[in-house]
């Protein structure tokens, strides 16, 4: 087959750096499309934070204006 045994030796070791290559090429690739991902998922959960703290406030501020209108009613009331 070969010359000598040192040719099919350097034949296997370019095989399997190339094979390591690949598998390098792939695990960096699906680490990429996994910290996208991950980037793409942070970024959703700060926007639905943003919007459920927003609601809350909103809440609030009309919790607020409905207790101080009770309160005023309340205040107008006069006992007989």
């Amino acid at each position: 087959m070969y010359n000598n045994n040192n040719e099919g030796i350097a034949i296997w070791i370019k095989i399997i750096a190339g094979i390591i290559v690949q598998i390098h090429s792939i695990i960096c690739l699906s680490s990429r499309v996994m910290l996208i991902n991950l980037l793409n998922n942070i970024k959703i959960i700060k926007y639905l934070t943003k919007e459920i703290i927003n609601i809350k406030i909103k809440l609030i501020k009309s919790c607020k204006k409905i207790n101080s209108s009770i309160i005023g009613e309340l205040a107008s009331c006069k006992p007989n």
